[in-house]
This record gives C-alpha cells, sequence and structure tokens, in this order.
C-alpha cells in the first residue's frame, strides 16, 4: 500500500496536473487517503523543528500563539471543534475547490484583464484564459500550497518583531505548506470531500494532542 501510494504521490509531485494523466490508483480511496497522509507526517513532523529552534532565538512565545489566545476565551471543546469541523471546511473551500477549472472563479476573474485586449471573441479570451492556466499549473499548484501555509504566519503574528517574523515565516508555516501539498493532492485525486475529511483528521490529531498536553 505504502509503495503504490508513494509512487503516486512522486509521480504527481513532479508534474502537479489538474487532469492527472497517470492510470488511476489501485488503491482504494481510504486506502490512498491514509497512506499518502502516514507518508507526509513524516517531513511535517521533522519541520515542526523549527517552531522548537525559533522558540530557543525568542522569534516567538508559545503562550503568545492564536491558538492559546483562543484558548484563554472560550473553552477546549470549541477550540477543538473550531478546528475541526470550521476551520477544514472554510479553508478547504478558498485553497482547494479552485483547484479544478470549473471552480477556479477567482482564478479566472483575475486573469480575464490578461487577455481582454487578445482574442476579439469572448469565447476566445475565455480559451487563451484556459490555456494558460493549463500551461502553468504547476504554479498554480503550488503557489496556492504556499499561500495556504503563509496564511498561518499570522498565529505567531503577536510574537517578536515584524522583521524577526519575516524572516522566520517560511520556517515556521512549513508545516503548513507541506499540508496544503497534500490537501491538495488528495482533493485532485479523491475529490473536495476527501480534502475536507482528510484536513479534519489532521487538525484532530495535532489539536487532541496540544489539548491533551495542556490539560
Amino acid at each position: 500500500m505504502f509503495k503504490d501510494a508513494l509512487r503516486e504521490l512522486l509521480t504527481f509531485l513532479k508534474n502537479p496536473q489538474e487532469k492527472i494523466s497517470n492510470p488511476p490508483s489501485q488503491l482504494a480511496p481510504l486506502s490512498l487517503l491514509i497512506a499518502s497522509y502516514l507518508l507526509f507526517l513524516i517531513p511535517v513532523f521533522a519541520s515542526t523543528g523549527f517552531l522548537s529552534l525559533a522558540e530557543k532565538f525568542g522569534v516567538f512565545e508559545p503562550n503568545d500563539h492564536a491558538i492559546m489566545k483562543m484558548l484563554d476565551q472560550i473553552p477546549a471543546i470549541g477550540v477543538l471543534a473550531f478546528a475541526v469541523v470550521f476551520a477544514p471546511i472554510a479553508e478547504e473551500t478558498i485553497f482547494r475547490l479552485p483547484l479544478r477549472w470549473p471552480r477556479a472563479y477567482l482564478f479566472r476573474i483575475l486573469l480575464f484583464p490578461i487577455y481582454i485586449t487578445g482574442p476579439n471573441s469572448l469565447q476566445g479570451t475565455k480559451a487563451s484564459i484556459h490555456q494558460w492556466w493549463n500551461r502553468n499549473y504547476r504554479f498554480i499548484f503550488y503557489g496556492v500550497a504556499i499561500a495556504f501555509g503563509l496564511i498561518h504566519a499570522t498565529n505567531f503574528l503577536s510574537s517578536g518583531s515584524s522583521s524577526q517574523m519575516l524572516l522566520w515565516a517560511p520556517l515556521l508555516v512549513l508545516p503548513q505548506v507541506l499540508l496544503g501539498v497534500l490537501l491538495g493532492f488528495i482533493r485532485l485525486r479523491l475529490g473536495f470531500w476527501w480534502a475536507i475529511l482528510t484536513h479534519a483528521l489532521h487538525n484532530f490529531i495535532f489539536m487532541g494532542m496540544a489539548l491533551l498536553m495542556l490539560s
């Protein structure tokens, strides 16, 4: 199972495509989800070491993290519900749903001015935008994953100086960037709701562990 999932992941990551051209997975959806998630846990856990390093250098204080501040205001069960229900649905709708062209409304609006002076017909303009999307899809895919990670830098904004956070942000949010890559793969390979399920599972595991350690 892990060998097949690793092969499929590596093939995809080399050249992310909206329409995956290699043969469909021989693994059942749940098996592919579990195997690919467990494979990603290795680099995700490794990258969390940057948090300890940043704390050692005084970049941020754990008590200043957004989750800690949230725990001061609402019960732990409410924080867990937010992380497992609301956050996955909202973030997957914003970041992963548009990874397929029919749902990429915002991208299409932003790209429209690029071709507005091009083809004379509106249909020709739409076709040109779609061609640009297909040619640059790998940059779009990884760009979305990076944007998803960087959004989580707001969790640390109350800590340290802005210049320090600017330098450390790419390292501090690396686990979220990696998660964004995995969720993008799951969304394209298995579907949007599978990505929400994976996101909710991830948040439940990590938030549950964190809350148990704090209790």
